[in-house]
């Protein structure tokens, strides 16, 4: 008789863990972050780069993914207006071993975050010359 109470129960237990695991409580500062980085990105000048910079695991991936859905909920109406609009471009930028910032892997995953095709063949164009981004030397690219 038990063992069928328990497969009776089992898979409403099964739904509750698995809500308990999707859960996630607003922690209060996690909120006031969230505000304070939308109106920062709010503020920006076009092209701006926002960064959030922290140690590990104190929530960076959270706040990130909670203002992504608020500027996608923001600027759903210009999106469904325009549906090749980006309303924004989010990638985690490695940190470099040599102590210098690889400018040619920020582009590449910044092109490849907005789906671009054919990275390796994109150019640079700037002071009357034009140059593959690949084949740029690495004193001017940080790599």
């Amino acid at each position: 008789m038990r063992l069928d109470s328990i497969a009776v129960t089992a898979p409403h237990l099964i739904k509750r863990l698995e809500h308990f695991r999707n859960f996630t409580m607003a922690h209060p500062r996690l909120v006031e972050a969230r505000d304070e980085l939308a109106d920062a990105i709010d503020g920006a000048a076009p092209g701006s780069l926002v960064l959030v910079l922290g140690p590990t695991g104190v929530g960076k991936t959270t706040l990130r993914m909670k203002v992504e859905n608020l500027l996608m909920q923001q600027m759903a109406p210009a999106m469904a207006a325009d549906p090749g609009r980006l309303p924004f471009v989010s990638i985690e930028v490695v940190p470099p071993d040599t102590g210098r910032f690889r400018w040619r892997d920020y582009f590449s995953r910044l092109l490849a975050a907005m789906n671009e095709p054919l990275i390796d063949f994109k150019t640079m164009r700037g002071a009357g010359c034009t140059q593959a981004l690949s084949t740029l030397p690495s004193s001017i690219l940080g790599g």
